[in-house]
């Protein structure tokens, strides 16, 4: 296991976000006011390597992510890969498989896009002793999913609040990208943390990276 710290994002963006989308972290473009907020951030990647065994890679990142995670109130936001059509099936079914998760652990909300589309979201409340029930079936993909923690000890998942983030935070065409820079941006002067997978095993190891505010 190693660690690495970005503190230079915007001019080392290649490194940390080098598996990833163009798009997950854009930093062309931002006036002198993001550049300063985007200063005072920085990234934490953990990488866990297993000497070229995928599979004992995987399991120590497993294991990784319950020690490195678990350490605060931890939520997991989700959506769909890409604007479906709007209707009653789905709006029912959802997200979440209910026979995992009880209904208090988790918010669903659909959110519109445009004319008869929308997509399905949903906040759940990460627990240690049903992590692999859920955080797996979506956290590997840091397209639609990331971990959060709030910083607030009286912050609630809210519609609103997943509205908002579809709204400022995710890119939605054909297919869906969450905008990580938008959420450091955003929300990690007000707090919050954001947790994604960084190395999927390509290259022999997996990572995951935390974006947070290290300047006051």
């Amino acid at each position: 296991m190693d660690t690495r710290i970005y503190t230079d994002l915007a001019n080392e963006k290649l490194e940390f976000n080098a598996y990833k989308n163009d798009l997950s972290f854009a930093v062309h473009g931002l006036n002198a006011a993001e550049l300063t907020t985007l200063g005072q951030c920085s990234v934490a990647e953990t990488l866990f390597y297993g000497n070229g065994n995928f599979d004992q890679s995987l399991a120590g990142f497993k294991n990784g992510l319950k020690e490195r995670l678990l350490t605060e109130k931890l939520y997991l936001f989700i959506c769909e890969h890409k604007p479906t059509k709007i209707s009653k099936l789905k709006s029912y079914k959802g997200l979440i498989d209910k026979k995992k998760i009880a209904n208090e652990r988790f918010i669903e909300c659909e959110i519109l896009t445009k004319s008869s589309m929308s997509i399905l979201t949903a906040i759940v409340n990460v627990q240690f002793e049903s992590l692999e029930d859920y955080l797996f079936d979506f956290f590997l993909d840091s397209s639609i999913s990331f971990a959060f923690t709030s910083g607030n000890a009286d912050f609630e998942p809210r519609c609103s609040f997943n509205q908002e983030l579809v709204d400022q935070c995710i890119f939605v065409k054909e297919t869906v990208e969450i905008n990580y820079l938008q959420l450091t941006l955003r929300y990690c002067s007000r707090g919050f943390k954001f947790f994604r997978v960084g190395g999927d095993g390509v290259g022999g190891y997996w990572s995951i990276q935390e974006f947070f505010k290290y300047k006051k």
